[in-house]
């Protein structure tokens, strides 16, 4: 078993001068990682083309308790993917910033199955990560452990 420690802090300062925080340098969050096993891919990406990063029945990693995906632009879309080629296939897509890391705390989702109630799903888990870039050369590293 190995741990991941998470630290996270933001800073504002408004244009009055007031500063607001969150989070802390200082007192991480503890992930528990059941067996300590490792994905870490670092790949350029290629123009208007969409590329598989991580496979959850060819990769190493089955699964994944902790996931960090950062990229160097700002022009790189995220997709996950649960069951795909299956008879319920559904995506969730998201937009990096640069330098922002998008950060998971394991490989669970709730499909909403185009219900108003979006709490009211059935729980599935993330299969395959796509990037994609228009302009191209965008670096993206992924990590994830479980």
């Amino acid at each position: 078993m190995s741990t991941v420690q998470l630290y996270t802090h933001f800073e504002v300062v408004d244009a009055g001068g007031t500063v607001q925080r969150g989070g802390s340098r200082y007192n991480p969050k503890t992930i528990t990682a059941a067996t300590g096993d490792t994905f870490d891919k670092t790949i350029t990406l290629s123009a208007a083309t969409a590329t598989k990063i991580y496979d959850s029945t060819v990769d190493d990693l089955a699964d994944f308790d902790f996931l960090w995906i950062m990229s160097d632009t700002d022009d790189v879309m995220v997709q996950f993917t649960t069951d795909p080629g299956g008879t319920d296939e559904k995506y969730w897509v998201k937009h990096l910033e640069a330098d922002v890391p998008l950060i998971g705390g394991n490989d669970d989702v709730l499909d909403d199955s185009g219900s108003i109630d979006a709490f009211d799903g059935v729980a599935d888990v993330i299969s395959e990560i796509w990037l994609y870039e228009t302009a191209g050369g965008a670096v993206v590293r992924m990590f994830a452990i479980t």
